[in-house]
């Protein structure tokens, strides 16, 4: 993993404008104020700053899983692990640089994502069964299946909106759920089914956490997230010479 940048690579309010399409971050808020506070004691060596870069992120990420373990317990600390993994093998495949702050906030959104995916399962779980009571084993699987397919749009909205808030510098994307399902999601559609349906049957649900980890790393080496580049305008002809075609 590369190097985490410190204290001095991260800007502050003070120094660069807010972007209109920034996320709102009440923690990254409250981390560059205290990062400009520190900056402005010119006295304070690196080593200082960046101890205080390092504990204000890894306080962030100990309290998106303490959020999860609250609602989820144990089990759900195992998803943050599963994004974080493949976040960093998205970055290898893409030549990125990796850095302790994005790390610190997959875990922290992980955390938290851990939690709605265990109330996720449970609900599915409840409904599942009832339909299986009802109509027998096979379709009460069916059911499974199709419910854990109608999770995948609302969890990648609970995805992009929490990294919206608690993210000051993220980008926000379009939530554009169809597209996203034909995109590299499609590959981890029936696994994401299974997960529903035949794992908690053949092996139990304690399993369920441990293969959505599994997911969102083979996800996160998937999609990548390389960012386009940026394609450059063409040259404008001389004045007074002709365009040619």
């Amino acid at each position: 993993m590369a190097e985490p940048e410190s204290i001095d690579d991260v800007a502050s309010p003070a120094t660069e404008a807010p972007s209109p399409s920034g996320g709102g971050s009440i923690f990254d808020s409250i981390g560059s104020s205290l990062e400009s506070m520190v900056d402005s004691v010119k006295s304070i060596g690196s080593g200082i700053k960046s101890a205080a870069h390092y504990a204000y992120y890894t306080a962030k990420a100990a309290a998106g899983l303490a959020a999860g373990f609250a609602m989820g317990g144990t089990n759900a600390l195992i998803l943050p692990a599963g994004i974080a993994v493949g976040t960093w093998l998205g970055n290898v495949k893409n030549n990125q640089k990796t850095t302790y702050k994005q790390m610190a906030n997959e875990v922290a959104i992980g955390g938290i994502l851990g939690g709605v995916l265990h109330y996720m399962f449970a609900g599915c779980s409840l409904l599942g069964n009832s339909i299986k009571a009802a109509y027998g084993k096979t379709i009460g699987l069916i059911a499974k299946a199709g419910l854990g397919l109608a999770t995948m749009p609302s969890f990648l909205v609970a995805h992009e909106y929490l990294n919206r808030a608690f993210i000051a510098d993220y980008e926000p994307k379009p939530v554009e759920v169809g597209k996203q399902m034909v995109g590299p999601m499609k590959y981890i559609i029936p696994p994401v089914m299974a997960n529903f349906s035949l794992v908690p049957e053949y092996l139990g649900h304690a399993y369920q956490m441990p293969v959505a980890a599994g997911v969102s790393v083979a996800y996160g080496l998937l999609k990548g997230d390389k960012k386009e580049e940026k394609k450059e305008a063409p040259a404008l002809p001389a004045p007074g010479l002709p365009q040619t075609t």
